[in-house]
């Protein structure tokens, strides 16, 4: 569930962590029950996402290596990449930094 600010309405808004039932976890700004400004996003499975959010969505363009996670090309932040503010990180400890 979620826990911390919220509107007048009882919407998420400000700063707050919503943990879903699979584990996953968001910790950060909320804006109109959506995540909208800085946060971190931590699935179930260690990997983590920290960097800008709009509208619920991760935001921005990354471009990504390949190797042994099979990144390659150029794709939105919301393929579980770092933005350019961001970074992506995987439970073996790899980690990615927006360019």
């Amino acid at each position: 569930g979620y826990t911390g600010e919220r509107s007048s309405q009882g919407e998420a808004h400000g700063q707050g962590t919503q943990t879903w039932p699979n584990g996953d976890r968001y910790e950060g700004t909320w804006q109109d029950g959506k995540r909208h400004g800085t946060g971190k996003s931590t699935l179930a499975n260690g990997e983590r996402y920290v960097g800008p959010y709009a509208n619920d969505r991760r935001h921005g363009k990354v471009r990504a290596r390949g190797g042994s996670h099979g990144l390659g090309g150029l794709t939105d932040a919301d393929a579980w990449l770092s933005s350019a503010q961001g970074h992506y990180e995987w439970p073996n400890g790899d980690r990615f930094e927006g360019e």
